[in-house]
């Protein structure tokens, strides 16, 4: 199972990911997916938000991408930022319950 935790109170923004979703080991779509999701948002992150902190930890079972806005406008395009991939991830979650878990 993958849990995804994605949170943000203030200017701190922050997505991680534990786990391994066991659908197809070795040909595994929902980590695939979810995957996908944390490299588009360590992507946005990196080329989107001018200023701020941003920490990024990959290894394998676990994905983290933080980000410290230092204005409110670059908290603003980080929530959207973090709001779509929130979106994505409910999606697998809804469609591969027993496989990820978004909290």
């Amino acid at each position: 199972m993958i849990t995804v935790k994605i949170s943000y109170k203030e200017n701190v923004f922050r997505a991680v990911t534990d786990g391994h979703a066991d659908f197809n080991p070795g040909n595994d779509i929902v980590c695939a997916s979810v995957s996908a999701l944390m490299f588009q948002l360590k992507g946005a992150v990196e080329n989107l938000l001018d200023g701020g902190g941003k920490r990024y930890r990959a290894e394998p079972g676990h994905f983290e991408v933080k980000y410290i806005a230092h204005n409110g406008d670059e908290g603003y395009k980080a929530s959207i930022i973090y709001n779509s991939i929130i979106i994505g991830m409910l999606q697998i979650a809804e469609t591969y319950p027993d496989h990820v878990r978004v909290t």
